[in-house]
């Protein structure tokens, strides 16, 4: 600690970093400011928190610090560098960077932050040395929220692959030298990350999709087609290190490529014993640069939360709003195809999506809603939007969409499909009941109060089983009959009741025909008294074309008045 002292204008900070680093490494069950702040012998976390958030110091400078420390002391001639990305699971939407995306630490698409990391391995250890939080588009191209969050608003959004090019080279650049760079198929797809190791003459092992193509003597070939045509002699079993659970054994081969540049060695292929999984080196210096190929697909992005932004570009009424979304989900030379006609670039995107605003959205006229059935593998995505009036009724319009995205996940080609239907007849099938609950259970784990609204159809038959319509304790309990209603609603409940307090479980779900029963239980913690309210409840849902017309809710009143009671 006393490597960083210096980083701390004041005595009180400094003192409370050395408990709060102390902390992380006790062994704690759960690790947050609460449970570090109790350890430490504290009464509250408000000290701990006000280090993280408010205290003045120079977190950059203490970065720099703990890597000249880690490499001091695991110092290693050989040692590598290794990207990857962690993320942790939040509640609520006000954490910087916090969307539903994958994390590793849940397995699978959860709401959570990710920070991708920068580590120094060698044979004396590992430790991480570099830090860059990822911060999705869905935040950049908001300026409010990312002013709110305490971020410049003219945050550029970065991918994890330039997060990792950066952090490389400030390592490089301060002075330390590594030779080889490991990281996974995030890493891997991304050719810019590859040219800037190249041009460091660094070299790398990392990995890519088995449908990578790879260039030989012989012609182009997928990476795993590839190592399928090297015959069985060809293979030698070698450990890749010692792991948890003994020699980590891989198969290897050698294959020539293309032109292979003077000095550059033959790029060896090696599948792992325990998996579907090959890999191939790749020359880029004088010593081969690797990469693996790993049989899974390359999306790596929040299919359910891409879709919804694209379709809230269609109802964006602000202008400037609108314009950062487009170059948001749009690339710069993008093109999107209707039944008769074509858009190429921003600008023709921006006058096509201002025009179908004023022509359709503007004056309250229709509302543009996705549909619930959004699937996407490799590089593509399709899904389906509805245009329903703004006032409740039958479906105006249903639009098939296929888009295909870069490598930074921006849409190259944008491919619509949909015809007006005749009069009285709707066109497409509306999503089913079930999908419309799942989506719905899926944004109220977010807390948005807005994309849980847009949920509801403009008229809403709500109620709330309490005995008066209007309890002078309880904010939220109110008469609500619009979606306007409900957005209040839950800003309300999210004001009283912090949502990474809020603990939900559904129990049982029926579903007949357009109606739904939910069971389960609810725990919340008052903000006011600090008192929680544990309580079994029912929710009655139906659904017409795709929107909640009817929600009738069945809970425990008195146990929400017990804990909004002071005394």
């Amino acid at each position: 600690m006393g490597r960083i002292a210096a980083r701390f204008a004041r005595v009180e900070p400094r003192l409370r970093a050395r408990d709060f680093v102390r902390g992380l490494l006790a062994d704690l069950p759960r690790k947050n400011c609460w449970t570090i702040a109790e350890w430490a012998g504290e009464a509250s976390p408000d000290g701990m928190q006000h280090l993280l958030g408010r205290a003045k110091w120079d977190a950059d400078a203490v970065r720099d610090d703990v890597r000249e420390y880690v490499v001091e002391h695991l110092h290693d001639p050989d040692a590598v560098l290794v990207v990857d990305e962690t993320g942790d699971v939040k509640k609520g939407t006000h954490t910087v960077g916090v969307q539903r995306q994958y994390t590793g630490t849940a397995g699978r698409i959860e709401n959570s932050q990710v920070a991708v990391y920068l580590v120094y391995a060698g044979h004396r250890g590992h430790a991480a040395v570099d830090r860059e939080l990822y911060i999705p588009r869905s935040w950049t191209c908001d300026p409010d929220r990312c002013r709110a969050a305490g971020l410049d608003e003219d945050t550029v959004f970065a991918t994890k692959p330039e997060l990792a090019a950066r952090m490389i080279g400030r390592f490089l650049d301060s002075g330390h030298r590594a030779d080889w760079v490991a990281g996974d198929e995030v890493y891997g797809g991304n050719p810019k990350l590859r040219s800037a190791l190249k041009e460091r003459g660094v070299a790398y092992v990392l990995a890519v999709a088995c449908s990578h193509e790879v260039t030989t003597a012989a012609g182009k070939f997928r990476a795993d087609a590839l190592a399928a045509k090297v015959p069985k002699r060809a293979w030698q079993k070698l450990s890749a290190g010692a792991g948890a659970k003994g020699h980590r054994f891989y198969d290897w081969a050698v294959i020539n490529l293309a032109e292979p540049r003077p000095g550059s060695q033959i790029p060896p292929f090696g599948s792992d014993l325990r998996g579907p999984e090959c890999e191939v080196s790749r020359d880029s210096t004088d010593t081969p640069c690797q990469w693996t190929v790993d049989n899974v697909p390359i999306m790596n992005i929040d299919v359910e939360e891409f879709v919804d932004r694209y379709v809230a570009v269609w109802n964006e009424p602000d202008l400037e709003r609108r314009r950062l979304a487009i170059a948001g989900l749009w690339a710069e030379d993008a093109v999107e195809s209707t039944d008769s006609a074509q858009y190429r670039g921003h600008r023709a995107l921006q006058e096509r999506v201002t025009q179908a605003y004023e022509e359709l959205v503007e004056q309250g006229r229709f509302v543009f809603r996705a549909a619930g059935d959004a699937v996407g593998h490799h590089d593509a995505i399709r899904f389906t939007t509805y245009m329903i009036p703004a006032g409740g009724g039958e479906i105006a319009w249903t639009g098939f969409v296929f888009v295909q995205l870069d490598e930074d996940g921006r849409i190259l080609r944008d491919y619509q499909f949909g015809d007006p239907p005749a009069a009285g007849v709707v066109t497409g099938n509306p999503p089913g009941t079930q999908t419309v609950v799942e989506e719905f259970l899926r944004r109220g784990g977010q807390g948005n109060p807005e994309q849980i609204a847009e949920m509801y159809a403009p008229k809403v038959d709500w109620r709330v089983s309490w005995p008066i319509e209007h309890h002078p304790d309880v904010p939220w309990i109110r008469p609500r009959s619009t979606c306007a209603d409900v957005a209040d609603h839950h800003r309300t409940f999210n004001e009283h009741c912090p949502p990474a307090e809020s603990r939900v479980s559904i129990d049982h779900l029926i579903v007949d025909g357009t109606d739904a029963v939910l069971i389960g239980t609810s725990s919340q913690l008052v903000k006011l008294t600090g008192k929680r309210f544990d309580m079994t409840f029912a929710l009655r849902l139906t659904i017409e074309h795709g929107l909640i017309t009817r929600h009738h809710m069945y809970e425990d009143s008195l146990a929400v008045i017990e804990a909004f009671n002071r005394s």
